[in-house]
């Protein structure tokens, strides 16, 4: 039954009991569960508060515009839906028309709590779900060009070789503000690094060529020229990532392995521009 019809049953007669259901569900359990959603993910939102900072950071120069409305459309929902309740609940408990009142109430206010809870949800989604972003830089050619669109996972059961994944480079890079890298992740946790002749091998496997003392040295951690003709195991939760481009990439050859708690996501599929 449409809105319109439920108010004109509200005015004209009294309510049967499949009336009165319908009319709980959209005074109460309805909003209650919004209500109950918004908060859950409000606390979510202020506990990694940083995955949300770092979304903010593609968007470079309107990042805090983006951490405003994210927080404050959440912070309106909130308000209005806890309004609403405040509203019914005591309309019920006065007893005067409290349903004709309650009605009248929440079909003012639902657009309103409409519009306001599901930009709350969608940035939600997008900052911790699944993440559209664009390539800057050439670090990925030939895989990825410079502006190609690629859609990156939050969710994810593991990181395996080859995987090409986004991590927060504020700890890695010179000016250790907030950004983005994107790069393969040519080895993980227990698998086995060799150095021979200029070559990095994984697990017996070449995968970048061309690589001199000092970034094997890097990768490993190491300052100890021994070092270089060892095996060396990655560590748990630890990944060696560099750029297809092996040329033009700054990456694990540089600033050594990334820990796992630097992970924004994995890239899951390429919207277009992919090679």
């Amino acid at each position: 039954m449409k809105k319109d019809d439920l108010e004109e049953y509200l005015n004209s007669k009294e309510l049967d009991s499949k009336m009165e259901g319908r009319l709980r569900f959209t005074l109460i359990y309805k909003n209650l569960l919004y209500f109950s959603i918004l908060i859950i993910l409000f606390i979510m939102s202020l506990i990694f508060v940083r995955k949300v900072y770092l979304f903010s950071s593609i968007f470079t120069n309107i990042n805090i515009i983006i951490l405003i409305i994210y927080f404050t459309s959440f912070i309106i929902s909130i308000i209005l839906l806890g309004y609403l309740l405040m509203h019914i609940y005591q309309s019920w408990k006065t007893k005067v028309e409290w349903k004709k009142l309650s009605y009248s109430k929440n079909k003012r206010l639902d657009i309103t709590i409409f519009i306001f809870s599901w930009i709350s949800i969608l940035l939600f989604i997008v900052t911790f779900i699944i993440t559209p972003c664009t390539i800057s830089g050439s670090s990925m050619e030939d895989t990825y060009q410079d502006g190609d669109k690629i859609l990156c996972s939050h969710i994810y059961f593991d990181i395996n070789n080859n995987d090409i994944i986004i991590f927060d480079a504020s700890n890695y890079s010179y000016s250790q503000k907030p950004e983005l890298y994107i790069k393969r992740a040519v080895a993980v946790e227990y698998d086995v690094l060799r150095f021979t002749n200029n070559s990095l091998y994984v697990n017996d496997i070449l995968v970048c060529e061309e690589l001199d003392n000092y970034q094997f040295l890097n990768i490993i951690g190491s300052e100890k020229k021994d070092d270089l003709y060892k095996e060396f195991i990655v560590p748990k939760d630890m990944i060696v990532a560099i750029g297809d481009n092996r040329i033009n990439s700054y990456d694990s050859r540089s600033f050594g392995m990334i820990n796992m708690d630097d992970l924004y996501g994995k890239v899951i599929f390429p919207v277009r521009g992919y090679n």
